[in-house]
């Protein structure tokens, strides 16, 4: 998957090797340095084991969903017998994520999902938690107690109404209006009824023009179309991409037919 990276890079820049990140921060790089990140003298050593502590924190309730506890099945995957290579190999694409994202100066806080960066490698995660709960499972079979299975079946139960219950609804919460983005920002396309349009959108941050893009598809056939606003050269190279739509300006939530003056 991450051999696809430079043909992804390519399609949307037409640089293999440039990440796209650097078109509007040219800081957002990996590594280490002042010139990287947007932390105080740039990403350290130090700010890698700040991010690291925070989401390595917050992955031990967002795998599963568990309070603090999303851990206690992975342990128990790995330490219950039968012990097996491939249940530490359900580790590996995790850890090479955590390893990985050292070396990135951003970390995942409460406020910014969680841990976002470690996410694709949760699928290696829950397949040993499910190994974990199947070994206890058995382990509990071999006690010859009546009442360990009932146990197990109340604690797995609890757990999940421990996630439906705080875990989801607080997260949920956490992502309703988001950085400030709202259905409402769509409003003014909506109010125009356009159709066929291009819709330049000239925002002071990137969250302005961002919150457009939940009305677009990636494949840019939409009825309406947006753009990020630039300067009249670039934005009249983007029009020539569009002849046949009839082009509009948004700045600070209003439509018009032409730029706005800065």
């Amino acid at each position: 998957m991450a051999a696809l990276l430079p043909v992804y890079q390519w399609t949307v820049t037409g640089d293999p090797w440039l990440n796209p990140y650097l078109l509007w921060w040219p800081y957002d790089r990996i590594g280490f340095g002042p010139d990287i990140g947007a932390m105080p003298g740039g990403h350290s050593p130090y700010y890698a084991w700040v991010n690291l502590k925070q989401d390595l924190s917050r992955a031990a309730t967002d795998v599963l969903g568990w309070p603090a506890l999303s851990w206690a099945p992975l342990v128990l995957g790995l330490a219950l017998r039968p012990r097996r290579a491939r249940d530490w190999a359900l580790l590996s694409p995790f850890a090479c994520l955590v390893f990985a994202y050292l070396f990135y100066w951003i970390g995942s806080p409460a406020r910014l999902w969680g841990p976002r960066y470690y996410f694709e490698g949760f699928g290696g995660l829950w397949l040993l938690g499910a190994v974990g709960l199947v070994k206890v499972w058995d382990w509990a079979k071999g006690q010859r107690k009546a009442w360990l299975r009932p146990v197990l079946i109340g604690m797995l139960a609890l757990m999940i109404v421990a996630n439906l219950a705080l875990t989801l609804p607080s997260r949920m919460q956490q992502a309703n209006g988001f950085y400030g983005i709202t259905r409402s920002q769509l409003d003014p396309i909506t109010k125009a009824d356009l159709h066929n349009a291009l819709v330049i959108v000239y925002a002071d941050r990137w969250l302005e023009y961002g919150a457009m893009l939940a009305g677009m598809s990636p494949l840019l056939d939409d009825d309406v179309v947006y753009a990020r606003g630039s300067n009249p050269e670039l934005d009249a190279a983007v029009i020539a991409a569009y002849p046949d739509r009839g082009v509009y300006y948004l700045y600070k939530r209003q439509i018009s037919t032409a730029p706005p003056a800065h």
